[in-house]
């Protein structure tokens, strides 16, 4: 498609489906959504990636976890949530999340060789904002013409759990798997890994919304944003031995 003055955009969009069950039995689905434009002008071309991903459970009734009462079952993903917005955790409890966060972080970053991220307060209130605004309108995107890189997540636990912080990060963490460090480069379903232990990548804010009833939205936003092109060699090391 043609963008203004000449600039001729081209969108393509992959999505991947996944699922497997948990230590509980329950039936978890992971969908990727990876989003990749470019924007070619004067004969100059840019490229941006979004990725997005949706973890839930599915089908069936989810096993009880008290013995007693069996919770709801989520069978049709987010179009059955009831969510009327705000957040349930207190400030204490957001904080231990971003905590929990930033340390798995720096952990996973360390075994990259490359620096620790420092806690952004600009990019924290940026984070929690989205975080809240997601939960509200009961949908996962990222937010448009973002300055920041971004990873954002999606849980949802029949029994009510909060997933931490280092659970989150482990789920974007785990991407690493897909990545091809002998061909480095955007691959699809691996964006949210390689934002993690982007070596460029400096400054980090964390978001964290749920509605008390096993919702969960989660954002982080980075400082310099990473994933750009061509940039992947030197800012995404294979991990040590």
């Amino acid at each position: 498609m043609s963008g203004k003055g000449g600039e001729k955009v081209e969108t393509k969009v992959s999505t991947k489906v996944e699922q497997s069950t948990d230590e509980k039995g329950r039936k978890v689905q992971k969908t990727t959504k990876t989003t990749v434009t470019t924007t070619t002008k004067n004969g100059s071309k840019s490229t941006s990636t979004k990725t997005e991903v949706k973890t839930e459970y599915v089908g069936g009734e989810a096993p009880s976890t008290s013995g007693k009462s069996k919770d709801k079952p989520l069978t049709d993903g987010l179009s059955n949530l009831s969510v009327k917005g705000g957040s349930k955790l207190s400030s204490s409890e957001k904080k231990k999340f971003r905590d929990e966060a930033l340390s798995r972080h720096n952990t996973l970053r360390a075994r990259h060789r490359v620096p620790p991220l420092r806690r952004s307060s600009k990019l924290e209130d940026k984070a929690q904002e989205w975080a809240e605004r997601l939960l509200k309108q009961n949908k996962m995107e990222h937010r448009p013409n973002n300055e920041h890189g971004e990873n954002v997540a999606f849980k949802f636990a029949s029994d009510k759990t909060v997933f931490p912080g280092d659970v989150i990060t482990d789920m974007w963490y785990d991407e690493i798997h897909k990545y091809n460090f002998r061909d480095p480069g955007f691959k699809s379903g691996t964006g949210h890994f390689t934002q993690v232990v982007w070596k460029n990548s400096t400054e980090i804010g964390i978001g964290v919304a749920t509605d008390g009833k096993g919702t969960l939205f989660a954002v982080a936003n980075y400082a310099p944003a990473g994933n750009f092109r061509g940039q992947f060699e030197e800012n995404v090391p294979k991990p040590k031995k």
